[in-house]
This record gives structure tokens, sequence and C-alpha cells, in this order.
């Protein structure tokens, strides 16, 4: 019974304070590219410009997940493994007549 439980319950997504931020993002970005501190990371979420950083129960806070979009916001080049994948383009379609 209890496992059936666990098997259906999602698993909670880490979220990273902010202090941290910075630390979790230097394993992200590409050799020689300046991090911003955690002060100018939180000027940029006070302001809305990170929507990804969120605000929950008095501190803010970035899921894991969301890192390299973070770093993508940033300005930051991220090493190729850690990309965010591209939005997929849509195909375009042939009609009947001109085939």
């Amino acid at each position: 019974m209890k496992s059936a439980l666990l098997a259906t319950a999602a698993l909670p997504i880490e979220q990273i304070a902010l202090p941290h931020v910075s630390r979790k993002l230097l394993e992200l970005v590409e050799d020689g590219e300046t991090v911003p501190s955690y002060r100018e990371i939180w000027l940029k979420a006070c302001n809305g410009e990170l929507p990804m950083v969120i605000f929950e129960r008095g501190r803010w806070k970035c899921p894991e997940p969301e890192l390299p979009a973070l770093g993508t916001a940033l300005g930051l080049r991220l090493k190729p493994s850690t990309r965010p994948p591209r939005p997929a383009r849509p195909r375009a379609s042939r009609s009947a007549s001109a085939a």
C-alpha cells in the first residue's frame, strides 16, 4: 500500500536558495565567464527580470531545473551539455496542389 502511494506521489523539485545560485551557476557556465554576485541576481529578481526565480516563504529561490534558463537570462555562455533545449520549430507543410 505504501509503495503504491510513493509511486504516485510527485517528487519535489529541489529549490536552490538565491545565495547559493552563483556557486551552482559556476558549474554550468564555460570557463572564463564571470557569474554575477548574489546581490546582482537579487536585484534582477526583485525587479522582475528573472521570472524563474520565485519568492516563497520569505526567501528567494530558483528551481534546479531552471538554472540553465537563469544562466541564459543573465547573458552567460553555458557549457554545451547544460544548454536549455531550443523550442521546436513548426515544419513547413506542403499543400496537395503544390506537389
